[in-house]
């Protein structure tokens, strides 16, 4: 591996032989150049819910309470349209207004198969609990990190559900399971982690329920703010035919 380009060594992160010293390498690599760096999509992130703090932050919440309200058969339209939202604002660099919440009428059908999808998941993953077996715990988190893209690539491209499932685990499988999983951990896992155990740690004060639930309000913008940069990392638009003045 002496010598492998370091970018080519993150596409490998699943590979036990992989060292202290690659990640080190791996670090060393400018951030605009470095993959699923997630210190430039949280800086993009928060630079946008800046611009449009009502925006993000009300709009991901009205779009959780319906997704929520409507038993998940709104999930698919109403987290699509957030999270499109995010990334067409991200690639536009621009911040987004309240109509950019409106998903593309031509979306919106294509949006609500995906509605199946969490709960599917989640179906995966309380058998944990019922049969009491970690068994289980394993294909549901295999299933979430394969199709981490789908949402982006529906709401965004308007593909269906099994093709944007498909495209998802394909780019998956490409730069590599291990560091998607590592990705997802850092940005949804661990908040949780530090919510609960601030809440078993001060939850006897009245003012904690209320601000942990704040918590959870302003970490929607900032973790769909992360997924849509790590989707724009690795969809790129294509690239524009050369001018005939070019040629």
């Amino acid at each position: 591996m002496d010598g492998m380009d370091p970018l080519d060594r993150m596409d490998r992160l699943d590979d036990p032989a992989l060292s202290i010293l690659s990640i080190m390498s791996i670090m060393s690599i400018p951030s605009e150049q470095r993959p699923m760096d997630l210190q430039r999509h949280l800086d993009r992130a928060v630079a946008l819910i800046k611009a449009a703090p009502a925006v993000l932050i009300g709009g991901g919440l009205v779009a959780f309470v319906l997704a929520g309200a409507s038993f998940g058969i709104l999930a698919g339209p109403s987290l699509g349209a957030y999270c499109g939202a995010i990334v067409r604002a991200l690639r536009a660099e621009r911040p987004p207004g309240w109509a950019d919440l409106l998903p593309p009428g031509r979306h919106v059908l294509a949006l609500l198969p995906f509605s199946a999808l969490p709960l599917g998941i989640s179906l995966v993953f309380s058998l944990t609990v019922v049969f009491q077996s970690l068994l289980f715990l394993v294909p549901g988190v295999i299933l979430v990190v394969w199709w981490l893209y789908t949402l982006p690539l529906m709401a965004d491209q308007g593909l269906g559900l099994l093709p944007a499932m498909g495209a998802s685990r394909q780019k998956v499988a490409e730069q590599g399971f291990f560091p998607h999983l590592s990705y997802l951990f850092v940005v949804f896992v661990v908040p949780e982690l530090i919510l609960t155990a601030f809440r078993a740690v001060f939850g006897d004060a009245p003012i904690i329920p209320p601000l942990i639930s704040l918590l959870h309000i302003l970490l929607i913008p900032l973790q769909t703010g992360c997924l849509a940069g790590l989707y724009l990392d690795a969809f790129p638009p294509p690239a524009a035919p050369p001018s005939l003045l070019d040629q």
